[in-house]
């Protein structure tokens, strides 16, 4: 077991996972611009939707096919898997609407618009990619663009289409 160290000023230093989270907050912001912040309670990191992002989730079998289609079209962005793999957050760039909303057919199949000011969790370091905490199914890359909100919500419509036997 490691010692507690102490402050110059006689309190405890912080505990090694709020350094963790601490510095992986700084990467975020160094890396990419993202101003992510750190959820003492829930020890994990958060970025502030309505801020410099947005963010659609959806079914992992939904959004493995709407990451395809917008990687077809060079858009697909940065995705979080939840640690079950069941869903994943697609990030999007910032919608011009003051509340994005998602078209009903859209939310019929289970995808939801993560409102201004909630939070989306983010995986502890950019390259988590595996294990079974919150992790990137595809990471963001250094100050790229963030696909556009329309585009992800669109390309999501035409793979519902295809899925219905429609044409997109």
């Amino acid at each position: 077991m490691t010692p507690a160290v102490a402050s110059p000023t006689g309190t405890k230093a912080a505990p090694a996972w709020l350094r963790e989270l601490v510095d992986a907050c700084a990467q975020y912001e160094e890396h990419l611009g993202w101003s992510v912040r750190v959820d003492v309670t829930a020890r994990c990191l958060a970025l502030s939707a309505g801020q410099t992002i947005d963010a659609l989730t959806m079914p992992a079998p939904l959004a493995r096919r709407v990451h395809a289609a917008l990687d077809v079209m060079l858009l697909a962005g940065p995705a979080i898997a939840t640690p079950n793999s069941a869903w994943w957050t697609l990030l999007t760039d910032r919608s011009a609407a003051e509340q994005p909303s998602v078209p009903h057919d859209v939310v019929a199949a289970g995808v939801c618009a993560v409102a201004r000011g909630d939070h989306v969790r983010v995986p502890t370091h950019l390259t988590d990619m595996n294990g079974a905490a919150w992790r990137w199914t595809r990471m963001p890359l250094g100050r790229r663009p963030l696909p556009p909100w329309s585009a992800v919500v669109g390309a999501t419509r035409r793979v519902l289409a295809q899925l219905a036997g429609g044409s997109a």
